[in-house]
């Protein structure tokens, strides 16, 4: 017989929602400082202006200073004796006067336009990061939201299946009355379940969005992976959020 191994389950809805507390401006300083895809790309325009300066100084002339020495052994050569009167030296100098720059002007150009492609990427880049944290912080404060609705709707059902009862036995109801608020009982459940696992997918969305998911540690989709990122945090497991706020009674949601 093969059973399914809930616990894990069982550990989520025990966590309830692990907090995601930042904002569009913190979320996106996160995954400025930690995301390796924006390193990179904040990388490859630090390197063009390097570029930009390198092919700058090539238009300037250039004076080298260069010379040598060497001392020939004695014959037959012999490397342990040599003969100091057979030394020879050289010295010079070599200037590179500006004149002709036509090879150092196109290089010029060719950086800055190239430059100029990156500042686009970049841009691009920090925009589409912007947009996906923005799109990710209001789904999961959607699913959040949802999750609070759906706790409610279960909190319903549990007191008509209680009251069905207590009508089947005072005799004022039928068993088909009790059997639907019990079915309606699962079906709360399941979407308190399903409005759980949305959540969590949406935040360890978010954290792998800003580069703050972290997942060498056991059971990481339970832990605050924001902890020690943001100021006054300190690294910890993951705590059941606070859903337990005044919400507007199921009543005007549902239907007795």
């Amino acid at each position: 017989m093969l059973a399914l191994d809930d616990q894990a389950l069982v550990e989520a809805k025990a966590a309830g929602l692990v907090p995601a507390s930042l904002d569009v401006d913190q979320a996106y300083r996160v995954a400025v400082e930690k995301h390796p895809l924006i390193l990179n790309a904040i990388d490859q325009f630090e390197d063009t202006k390097r570029k930009i300066r390198v092919a700058k100084d090539a238009f300037k002339p250039g004076l080298d200073i260069f010379g040598g020495a060497s001392l020939e052994s004695t014959r037959p050569t012999d490397y342990a004796r040599f003969n100091a009167q057979k030394v020879r030296a050289e010295a010079g100098v070599s200037l590179d006067l500006p004149v002709d720059r036509l090879p150092q002007r196109n290089v010029y150009r060719r950086t800055l336009v190239n430059f100029e492609a990156e500042i686009r990427n970049l841009t691009l880049t920090l925009d589409t990061l912007k947009d996906s944290i923005e799109r990710g912080l209001r789904t999961l404060a959607q699913r959040r939201q949802n999750y609070i609705i759906q706790k409610s709707a279960l909190e319903l059902a549990d007191r008509r299946v209680a009251g069905g009862r207590l009508r089947m036995e005072a005799g004022v109801a039928e068993v088909r009355d009790l059997v639907e608020a019990q079915d309606a009982q699962v079906n709360a459940q399941n979407a308190v379940t399903s409005a759980l696992l949305d959540y969590q997918q949406a935040r360890l969305q978010l954290m792998l969005n800003i580069g703050a998911l972290q997942t060498e540690s056991d059971k990481f989709w339970l832990k605050d992976h924001l902890a020690g990122f943001l100021p006054g945090t300190q690294a910890a497991e993951a705590r059941p959020a606070a859903v337990d706020q005044p919400v507007p009674p199921p009543e005007q949601f549902f239907n007795n």
